[in-house]
């Protein structure tokens, strides 16, 4: 048996469920299910620089283009390479 504090809207309730996930007493459409996962891409971009040996290197992420290209802006002696766009390809994506 499973217990569960489950929230239909209007107020929490304690429901009881058999092992496969069905509500024990019937009644209402509170059976269990587990939730698929939907995956989401992640986007974000990065700026490359060089340091001072002349290796490349990378900043953090950035959720904005904008906040990528403000960093730039903000550190304007640093040796910029270019600011890189990263998205992520889920599969079943592109060709």
């Amino acid at each position: 048996m499973i217990v569960a504090l489950v929230d239909d809207g209007d107020q929490e309730l304690n429901l009881a469920f058999e092992k496969d996930g069905r509500h024990c007493t019937g009644g209402a459409n509170y059976d269990l299910m587990n939730a698929r996962e939907v995956p989401v891409a992640r986007e974000f971009w990065i700026n490359e620089f060089r340091d001072g040996c002349g290796k490349i290197c990378h900043t953090e992420n950035h959720e904005k283009q904008s906040d990528a290209y403000k960093e730039k802006a903000e550190l304007p002696d640093w040796d910029w390479v270019r600011t890189i766009h990263v998205r992520e390809v889920l599969p079943g994506e592109g060709a």
